[in-house]
């Protein structure tokens, strides 16, 4: 059975991609400049890693070209293990082959914690995917989408070659190629692509699985709040405030609270009347004066003043 290319189920990117000089060539660059530059931009799609079938994620390896991911010991350089990935071999699949970076993002989404703990993620994509390659079906891809399933993919500088099967141009549509975390136009584009397809997977496999968000668990840490100084909420006539630990307690309010008025206190029923009454009384008599002044309030206007005053003040 001859070579072929395997492709991220949740990104669509190749597991393999190679430099090669006959479409990825600039004459004001030299070869070991352009490999340099190919590596930096596309070089992390082949680093991949399986997600097994009993839902375990691994550790980085390579894809052998022929439908199994192989995990290499650093010493020896021999194969340690061989992850069966493909559903185009003879085998039935041991895992699904993801990209290093797609899991990256995947273990650092809100819902993975939640979903991990009820979820086997390679019975829940295998789900997705049916009998499909890929998630694509369920999931915008972008350019790249249309190439999966192809037996060779990879990029060219030259628009020239942009016609070629299965060959992406960069400045058009090899963005979905790019290192996303490069800080590049193409790279931040592709970043943001990703980071939407891993946050609609987990969705899907949320609802999939009827799995509710987890709302967030309180702190386990003891506060330093005392029962003078209790921990929120307040009680009235005290305050939230920090203590020389930083926990917020609750302290008695520094604002004056005014005191409700009881039934039989010593304020009288009606003074406010009273008041006004005996202020209008001298106003008409011709004897309010201006306080501390022999002179004479003549307006009735400066009269009302005088009276609300006195309420407020004594009232």
């Amino acid at each position: 059975m001859g070579q072929w290319t395997e492709y991220d189920v949740v990104t669509g990117n190749p597991a393999v991609m190679y430099f090669y000089e006959d479409i990825y060539i600039n004459s004001k660059k030299t070869k070991k400049q352009l490999e340099k530059e190919f590596k930096l931009k596309y070089d992390w799609n082949n680093e991949v890693i399986a997600i097994k079938n009993n839902g375990v994620f691994t550790k980085v390896g390579r894809y052998n070209d022929y439908g199994s991911l192989e995990f290499i010991t650093p010493k020896t350089k021999k194969i340690k293990e061989s992850i069966v990935i493909t559903n185009q071999g003879f085998e039935p699949a041991e895992g699904i082959m993801i990209n290093k970076i797609t899991a990256e993002y995947i273990k650092k989404h809100k819902l993975f914690k939640t979903c991990a703990k009820k979820v086997n993620f390679f019975t829940a994509i295998k789900k997705l995917m049916n009998k499909d390659i890929s998630l694509k079906k369920h999931l915008k891809m972008g350019p790249i989408e249309k190439y999966i399933g192809a037996q060779d993919v990879n990029v060219t500088n030259k628009k020239e070659f942009s016609n070629n099967y299965a060959t992406l141009t960069e400045g058009i549509d090899a963005w979905t190629l790019v290192n996303p975390k490069l800080k590049t136009a193409d790279g931040k584009k592709n970043h943001k692509r990703i980071v939407q397809l891993v946050d609609t997977l987990m969705e899907k496999i949320c609802i999939e699985n009827k799995i509710s968000h987890s709302k967030p668990t309180p702190s386990s840490r003891k506060t330093s709040c005392t029962k003078r100084n209790p921990p929120p909420p307040c009680k009235k006539g005290y305050e939230e405030r920090k203590n020389k630990k930083g926990d917020s307690c609750c302290y008695k309010s520094k604002t004056k609270q005014e005191k409700p008025i009881k039934p039989g206190s010593k304020t009288k029923k009606g003074c406010d009347l009273i008041i006004a009454q005996n202020v209008l009384n001298k106003f008409a008599d011709g004897k309010l004066y201006y306080y501390r002044s022999k002179k004479k309030v003549l307006k009735t206007k400066e009269a009302l003043k005088i009276a609300i005053s006195m309420i407020d003040n004594n009232c």
